[in-house]
């Protein structure tokens, strides 16, 4: 019985795969690989986009932590690379 269940599900599996244009196991790697490569560029872009970085201050002019250019005080991203700036609150 439990044969038999396995044998089912690994249909159900291959109904999948060949739906989505995965008819070898070739196919399955390279969709693999492309899924894995997909997951580490949401990775880093998590970071960059989303993990906000305090400005640095250089001659008056503020900069952003990552590429360097200058970023105004309403900016909540930086206009040229994109990272997200992470202000301080002022203190009451």
């Amino acid at each position: 019985m439990a044969e038999m269940f396995k044998y089912e599900e690994g249909m159900g599996y291959a109904e999948v795969c060949r739906g989505h244009g995965i008819g070898s196991p070739e196919d399955l790697d390279s969709a693999l690989w492309d899924y894995s490569q997909l997951a580490d560029q949401a990775s880093e872009m998590i970071k960059h986009f989303g993990t906000a970085m305090e400005p640095r201050l250089s001659g008056g002019l503020v900069l952003c932590p990552s590429c360097g250019k200058q970023v105004l005080y309403w900016n909540r991203y930086c206009p040229s690379c994109g990272r997200k700036i992470g202000w301080k609150k002022k203190r009451s």
